[in-house]
């Protein structure tokens, strides 16, 4: 039996959601590698810490036992008082083994292994490798990395950002995993940008311990997190991530940036119901839509809006994502302006770009309680007679009395950086290709989800089975990621 297989024996999947728990949650954190001097990873994880008022206690450590940036420090980890929850390391590569031996002794389970070692070459190498998960398995410390970005949490009762990202995103319900740093970082900035609340990030690095997999069982559980987000190197281990990302898609989405068009990988995401985007921007347009709005119930789309060939333009658009615009009954329509949409169909309805903020939102009314959509599309825009902000202030309280539909918008002319509005988080896109296409995969992953369970595709089975030494290759089993909780359990 490997060193991996009797790990697993023993409750690898409990252990390692025990262990993310501390590494994303900790009451105590001590940084081993936390200099004086501005710029080192240690030194910028201490100050991360502090300035986004992480409430635990913080110790560092450091050769000089002096204190860093009015953290308290510590010669070596023997000497810090009391237990610890997680072990930031951002230390020499010769010196990471050490460390994790002499933290075992403290009761530390989780540690983040940050950087990338010195230039040239591969710094760590298997051999090297192969000792660190030894030592961390022998103290039953489970790691992150190495060669990591580090790990965010905007709860604001953890408010934890043990890491090298200098974005701080808004807190929300999108959880992020990666493993490259330069990913993690692109995904915060288009966070920030569009204002697409983040409840984690978690940067894996080199994933010889702790796995994608993993981290899908553990937000399964995760009350903050109401959808997932992966880079396309985030999972190493198909099978037992299709398996995760199956269970965990069976309660929230999960979506894999997958890049360029590969039919093995595509094919193995489909059948474990992940929504495959193409680009960071795409993913993030996505999730605004998954985490603020109710999954769509149908493929029908209403649109309304003020913006005369933007209205037109965005129904086109519509129909080419497969939506159903459907025509209005004679009823509803007989309610509208009669100057609004298309002779004989009134959808999209289009109000003209005079319309009033108040027609606007009687008409939104209108078509809202017919019962004859579940996809509401508005597309507005300002002038300087008829304002933006007063177009939403007077289609807040409409769209709030509907929080069934699934609602997004599109606008222009308004002179505010506003990104959603309403009780019901509506979100607000500047184009409408970003807000059709993040729809469209909404509703093909509510079709997903209205498959009876007996119907799902077994990951066990079909394409996974095909393509797992195919897309990874043979695993080295005294390292290989282990599969998550999924791999094992029937739910």
């Amino acid at each position: 039996m490997t060193p991996r297989d009797s790990h697993a024996a023993t409750g690898s999947g409990q252990e390692a959601a025990g262990a993310l728990r501390r590494i994303l949650a900790p009451r105590s954190i001590a940084v081993v590698g936390a200099g004086r001097r501005r710029g080192g990873p240690g030194h910028e994880t201490i100050r991360a810490l502090r300035d986004y008022g992480f409430p635990g206690r913080l110790h560092a450590v450091n050769g000089s036992g002096r204190p860093v940036c009015g953290v308290l420090a510590h010669r070596a980890v023997t000497d810090l008082p009391g237990p610890v929850d997680l072990l930031v390391v951002a230390v020499d590569t010769g010196d990471i083994a050490d460390v994790l031996s002499d933290a075992g002794g403290l009761g530390v389970r989780g540690a983040v292994l940050l950087g990338t070692g010195p230039p040239g070459g591969d710094p760590w190498g298997d051999g090297r490798r192969r000792e660190i998960l030894r030592i961390a398995r022998r103290h039953h410390i489970r790691l992150l990395g190495p060669g990591c970005l580090g790990v965010l949490n905007t709860d604001p009762r953890v408010r934890l950002n043990a890491s090298l990202s200098p974005l701080r995103p808004p807190s929300g319900g999108l959880a992020l995993a990666v493993r490259s740093g330069a990913v993690g970082i692109t995904l915060l900035a288009d966070a920030v940008r569009e204002h697409c609340g983040i409840s984690s990030l978690v940067s894996l690095g080199d994933a010889i311990d702790l796995s994608g997999g993993d981290l899908l069982d553990y937000w399964l559980d995760d009350p903050a997190t109401r959808a997932v987000a992966l880079s396309p190197d985030a999972f190493s281990d198909p099978a037992g991530f299709a398996r995760a990302a199956w269970f965990l898609g069976r309660r929230k989405p999960v979506l894999a940036i997958t890049g360029a068009a590969d039919p093995v990988r595509e094919k193995l995401l489909a059948e474990a119901g992940v929504i495959r985007t193409a680009s960071v921007g795409e993913t993030l347009d996505t999730a605004r839509i998954l985490v603020d709005q109710p999954l769509p119930g149908s493929n029908r789309m209403a649109i309304v809006g003020n913006a005369g060939g933007l209205t037109a333009l965005a129904a086109d658009r519509a129909r080419t994502y497969g939506f159903d615009v459907v025509p209005l009954s004679c009823a509803t329509r007989a309610q509208l302006p009669a100057s609004a949409g298309p002779a004989g169909s009134g959808n999209p309805v289009d109000l003209g770009i005079d319309a009033l903020p108040a027609r606007i939102a009687d008409a939104v009314e209108t078509v809202a309680v017919s019962g004859e959509t579940d996809v509401l599309l508005l597309v507005l825009v300002g002038t300087r007679a008829t304002v933006l902000a007063a177009q939403l202030a007077a289609l807040t309280p409409i769209l709030d009395g509907h929080p069934r539909l699934t609602i997004a918008a599109i606008s222009t002319g308004g002179t505010a950086d506003v990104h959603r509005f309403g009780r019901t988080t509506v979100p607000i896109f500047r184009e409408p290709e970003q807000a059709l296409r993040a729809l469209a995969h909404a509703r093909d992953y509510a079709a997903w989800r209205r498959f009876p369970p007996a119907r799902r595709p077994d990951p066990e089975r079909g394409a996974i089975r095909r393509t797992v030494t195919t897309w990874s290759g043979p695993a080295d089993p005294e390292y290989a990621p282990r599969a998550g909780r999924g791999a094992s359990i029937q739910r």
